[in-house]
């Protein structure tokens, strides 16, 4: 957060990056650790935020990212790749169990 400048803002709402910005923060850090290992683009907060704005849709009513579903569709526009999620409830130890009987591509 503290990488982009005071006077860049989330999307087109009045919320500064650099204070409300921690969501997005680490949003673009796991894209960019994605196009890093595929020898792609880094993004700063001030570029990724220009793509994701001008993209439309991604940022809730007041310049969020509280969904999933968002952070995956950011993570996606960044990195070009097909950025998945999954919701899960129940316990940990259940979520193990599930995890090792995954094929990962």
């Amino acid at each position: 957060m503290d990488d982009a400048s005071d006077d860049a803002y989330l999307g087109g709402s009045r919320y500064k990056i650099n204070t409300y910005g921690c969501i997005f923060t680490a949003y673009v850090k796991i894209a960019n650790a994605i196009n890093f290992l595929n020898e792609g683009k880094q993004y700063s907060l001030e570029e990724a935020n220009a793509i994701v704005t001008e993209a439309g849709n991604i940022y809730d009513s007041v310049g969020g990212l509280g969904s999933a579903q968002q952070g995956a569709d950011l993570i996606s526009l960044l990195t070009g790749e097909d950025i998945g999620y999954y919701s899960f409830e129940g316990s940990e130890q259940y979520l193990k169990g599930v995890l090792t009987t995954m094929d990962y591509v």
